[in-house]
């Protein structure tokens, strides 16, 4: 019974964290979540009283204190909305590529376990529960540090070993036929809301979320091969919280919302792997494989701005990620436009020209031009430059939607910038109202 831990994992729980912006988000996080928990609970209050009372005048002094009280949790959910946009925070000091959205970790409450381990070693072991003062220690030592784990690799280690003790924890102390008097407190890292269990299913469910979160968080500021690796693990661990712990008590858990967070984990590890091609050399091949692959890439933000915005999310997803998402639609929809725009009017090759007929696919838009294989140079160039026109034309939304919006980022800016200006590089000697009298270039469809 006795439970072991790494010394060098529990020094501190805020080892490797501390006065830093993120922790600082962190706490933040958990003034908010209790915040919210004390308003729910007078709303509880509030509306019990109305429903009680005959008083009119009782009922109209409830009533409008019930309007504040409304008023002021979707202010705190504001708030909350913020803390998960805060994606700044979380970013590497490469400031040449995108921002990614990570993951906010899960709150909860500290738990004392003491008496009810002990009761139970009595009462099912026959022993005296005494003599397992220092394991309980340990391991109450163990879940308090594992609420404010570092963003390192000893931050996985230390929750992949509180992991480890609950399998044992487990199987000694929760019989599937009793309840021993624990009860599990978690904060939806989304809502905010809190949601109390008895069963330690939820506890492990919790707990994986975390370690999702982390390595999220971890891959944010990573390099790329660690930080595809990353968001790979973590969408395989929510990938695991969905398909094994049915009727999740929070939103966070709830499977529609944890299909959606795989599949943005699974975009930004294509954005990185797409990020690391990009910087081969610009030969004709390698053009036209990455204006396909940023298309693909489009298509893949658009199902998931589709996914984000569903009617089962769109009220809990923060507005930050939504803008994000549609930022990085219209920046790939631009380089995939100036991939094809570099290939025609400075790279062309007569035998990767044919290709041209693959890279398109049928539109329905009534003002594309006709042009899909160019067969002399003339037509070449005008390919080009309906490719050039189009991708000037997306980094402008782009840039709508970050001003309208106000979202900021070293990287983000860099990157709208730098894409703006190799477009403009292309277009030589001709003006922007010489530009707009092309037509639309055909479609460009994505790699299956």
């Amino acid at each position: 019974m006795t439970t072991t831990v790494n010394n060098h994992l529990m020094r501190n729980p805020n080892d490797g964290i501390r006065s830093t912006r993120r922790t600082n988000l962190q706490s933040r996080r958990s003034e908010l979540n209790r915040e919210i928990h004390k308003e729910i609970r007078l709303r509880a209050g509030v509306e019990n009283l109305i429903r009680a009372t005959s008083n009119r005048s009782v009922q109209q002094t409830a009533s409008l204190e019930l309007s504040f009280i409304n008023s002021h949790l979707k202010l705190l959910r504001e708030q909350l909305d913020d803390l998960n946009g805060s994606l700044d925070v979380y970013q590497g000091q490469n400031p040449t590529t995108l921002p990614m959205i990570p993951l906010g970790l899960k709150e909860t409450k500290e738990i004392d376990f003491r008496d009810a381990f002990k009761d139970f070693i009595l009462e099912h072991y026959s022993e005296n529960g005494e003599k397992y003062d220092d394991a309980i220690a340990t391991f109450m030592e163990l879940r308090q540090a594992m609420r404010r784990p570092s963003r390192t690799s000893a931050g996985i280690q230390l929750l992949l070993r509180y992991l480890a003790n609950l399998y044992f924890i487990e199987r000694r102390f929760f019989p599937v036929d009793r309840n021993i008097g624990i009860y599990f407190e978690w904060y939806d890292s989304i809502t905010g809301l809190p949601s109390i269990q008895k069963t330690i299913t939820f506890e492990k469910a919790s707990v994986l979320f975390n370690l999702s979160a982390l390595y999220t968080q971890i891959g944010t500021k990573a390099e790329a091969d660690e930080a595809i690796d990353n968001y790979l693990r973590a969408a395989g661990i929510l990938e695991y919280i969905r398909e094994h712990f049915s009727h999740p008590p929070s939103f966070d858990l709830c499977h529609e919302l944890l299909r959606s967070l795989v599949e943005l984990m699974m975009v930004q590890s294509h954005e990185i792997l797409l990020h690391k091609q990009t910087l081969e050399t610009e030969s004709a091949g390698n053009l036209l494989n990455n204006a396909t692959e940023s298309a693909y890439l489009c298509e893949s933000l658009t199902h998931l701005l589709n996914t984000l915005t569903s009617s089962d999310l769109n009220d809990f997803i923060p507005p930050t990620w939504v803008s994000l998402v549609i930022i990085k639609h219209h920046v790939y929809r631009a380089r995939a436009n100036y991939f094809l725009a570099l290939f025609l009017l400075r790279h062309s090759q007569s035998d990767q020209l044919r290709r041209l007929d693959e890279v398109y696919i049928e539109d329905d838009s009534t003002i594309t031009t006709d042009i899909r294989v160019p067969s002399t140079k003339e037509e070449e160039s005008c390919l080009g430059f309906c490719h050039l026109r189009m991708g000037l034309t997306k980094i402008k939304d782009a840039e709508r939607v970050m001003r309208l919006n106000r979202i900021r980022g070293v990287g983000l800016e860099y990157v709208l910038q730098t894409t703006k200006e190799k477009l403009l590089d292309l277009m030589g000697q001709k003006t922007e109202e010489e530009l707009d009298a092309y037509l639309d270039p055909p479609k460009i469809g994505g790699f299956k």
